[in-house]
């Protein structure tokens, strides 16, 4: 059945807003002629620090969002509309900002690192398997981010 039927009604049930929100585009896209385009989440994250002290900024529930993320990912399991799920996901961000901004009009930081490149958390990457915590990873990608800059040079 085509997911641009008006008769189509979802009996879907979803278990996080990540899903949620990834249907919703892929029906978007389907609406307008597009529906095997693949998928590119550019940014997802949580904010790990609010400078108008909001609740739910807290490290404690970025750690959690990421590490359900990344198991959501390393499933497999994908969406209910798009059982492949996403075809690339990126976090937002690897490290905290210096940008901190007016206090007034508040900010927010969405690293999983320190400007010192130290890890808040860490955030495991196996899949059951192998053991690749978060620390691992931020090193190759802080070796690359240095490549990248010298190459630049």
């Amino acid at each position: 059945m085509s997911l641009t039927n008006d008769n189509y009604i979802v009996a879907n049930r979803y278990r996080n807003l990540f899903d949620i929100m990834l249907d919703a585009v892929i029906v978007a896209m389907a609406v307008a002629g597009h529906e095997n385009i693949p998928v590119v989440v550019a940014e997802t994250g949580w904010p790990c620090y609010d400078s108008n002290n909001e609740v739910e900024a807290r490290e404690v529930y970025a750690k959690m969002y990421l590490q359900g993320l990344v198991n959501h990912v390393r499933s497999g399991k994908g969406t209910p509309l798009k059982r492949e799920g996403a075809t690339e996901v990126y976090v937002y961000e690897l490290f905290d900002r210096n940008d901190t901004g007016s206090e007034s009009l508040g900010w927010q930081n969405w690293g999983f690192c320190y400007l010192n490149m130290s890890l808040k958390f860490d955030i495991d990457f196996s899949n059951g398997g192998g053991s690749m915590l978060m620390e691992e990873g931020v090193k190759m990608v802080t070796m690359c981010l240095m490549i990248l800059v010298l190459y630049t040079f």
